[in-house]
């Protein structure tokens, strides 16, 4: 068997809100290691997100705006949960802490994360998702494809903003959290056959020099480095790993889409989380998905209301 991990990101350059990277897994049968599983569980699964009877994979930006609202994106990621965790929260916080564990906890250091007893789904569509999840799963079983679960790490503005002035750049701070999640995937999979896909972080075309420094002791074979993609092996001790970083990972790899799509809808958790903490406190403030042009009006019209609540700007608003 092999494992297929896919890594991706949501909230890389907004100004308000945390940065998400999260980590699917799936085994499926050696043979099938390079095959797309969009085709293997095209019964069921789609990257259409058009699609009616099946379940949407594709990228995140895709699949949710704010026109279109949150159900293709809640109702995916709530399918996908529900082949790894018996059952599924009923309440914001509970979900927050089954996706991304110990992490969720930091978020209570920010008032405006606090407010978690906010009931899920958020929409109709996702109300099936339950059923939906049995499909896929009967699905997968006939073809060999087991979900092994996923992780999400949030990464939230105070502390984001320290790692920036630790690193020096957004980039080394994304791919450390991607690094975090590998070390994760190595210490949980006992396959021989490890092969990780990500989506291009921050425009980088190269990343041997980071594998080499945040997996010490590692030996890293490049296999490929280009515009579009770059390749490596990674022996360290008795662990191997092939790591992929693709441009548009998104349309080329179902787990780094099913990943992008969790990481968006945890980020999207949080901002709605936001937002209603600040709905009292500012009531003719509209609402705000944190990415520039709208952070921007946000933060002026809201700037007398954090004056008086005292709220700094380090542990509000992200600094690059």
């Amino acid at each position: 068997m092999s494992i297929l991990a896919g890594i991706d990101e949501a909230g890389y350059g907004p100004l308000l809100g945390p940065l998400v990277v999260s980590a699917v897994l799936f085994e499926v049968p050696g043979e099938h290691r390079d095959a797309s599983l969009w085709r293997m569980l095209s019964e069921c699964v789609s990257d259409d997100p058009a699609a009616k009877t099946r379940i949407v994979v594709a990228d995140s930006k895709k699949t949710y705006n704010r026109s279109k609202g949150i159900g293709i994106l809640e109702e995916t990621v709530l399918s996908f949960l529900g082949l790894a965790a018996p059952e599924t929260p009923a309440r914001m916080g509970e979900l927050l802490k089954l996706l991304a564990g110990d992490e969720a906890e930091e978020a209570l250091a920010y008032p405006w994360y606090q407010e978690q007893d906010v009931a899920v789904p958020l929409s109709g569509r996702a109300l099936g998702a339950r059923s939906q999840a049995e499909r896929l799963r009967r699905v997968m079983a006939e073809r060999g494809v087991k979900f092994l679960g996923v992780r999400a790490i949030p990464m939230f503005e105070a502390a984001f903003n320290r790692g920036v002035a630790e690193t020096g750049n957004k980039q080394e701070l994304l791919f450390n959290q991607s690094a975090r999640l590998i070390a994760g995937i190595l210490k949980r999979s006992g396959a021989d056959d490890l092969v990780i896909t990500a989506d291009k972080q921050g425009g980088r075309d190269r990343y041997a020099k980071l594998i080499a420094k945040k997996f010490r002791g590692s030996r890293v074979t490049v296999e490929e480095q280009t515009r579009l993609r770059a390749h490596y092996h990674v022996r360290r001790g008795n662990a191997r790993f092939e790591l992929r970083f693709v441009m548009h990972g998104e349309t080329h790899s179902m787990p780094v889409a099913l990943a992008s799509m969790f990481s968006k809808y945890v980020r999207e958790l949080y901002m709605e989380i936001f937002n209603r903490w600040w709905k009292p406190h500012a009531p003719h403030v509209k609402r705000t998905a944190g990415y520039a042009a709208d952070a921007k009006r946000w933060l002026k019209e809201t700037a007398e209301v954090r004056a008086k609540l005292g709220i700094p700007d380090e542990a509000l608003v992200r600094q690059k």
